[in-house]
């Protein structure tokens, strides 16, 4: 016997927390600016190199008491980087290209 259901749907919810941060411009060249959804709080940001090496000491938070949030990382670093986000909603790692 074979039941079939009417408005039952399977897929992804768009609005997951990968979706409320965006970092812009990016790529960039040191100076970056955090986008977040008006329910995000931001907690904390890492930054890691590919090799997993934690590179935040490189990295400063300018202005964070709205959003944007502006941050600068020094200009010797270059290449790919993860940058890890921690939230009031969750913990969120986005891919940084600095030229």
């Amino acid at each position: 016997m074979l039941t079939i259901l009417e408005n039952c749907f399977i897929g992804v919810d768009e609005n997951t927390a990968d979706n409320m941060i965006r970092i812009a411009p990016n790529p960039g060249t040191g100076n970056f600016r955090l986008l977040m959804s008006d329910d995000i709080e931001l907690e904390n940001v890492e930054l890691y190199d590919l090799r997993g090496r934690q590179v935040t000491s490189a990295m400063r938070l300018e202005a964070c008491d709205g959003n944007p949030c502006s941050f600068v990382i020094d200009q010797s670093l270059k290449g790919y980087f993860i940058l890890k986000v921690y939230t009031n909603k969750a913990v969120v790692t986005k891919s940084l290209i600095i030229r």
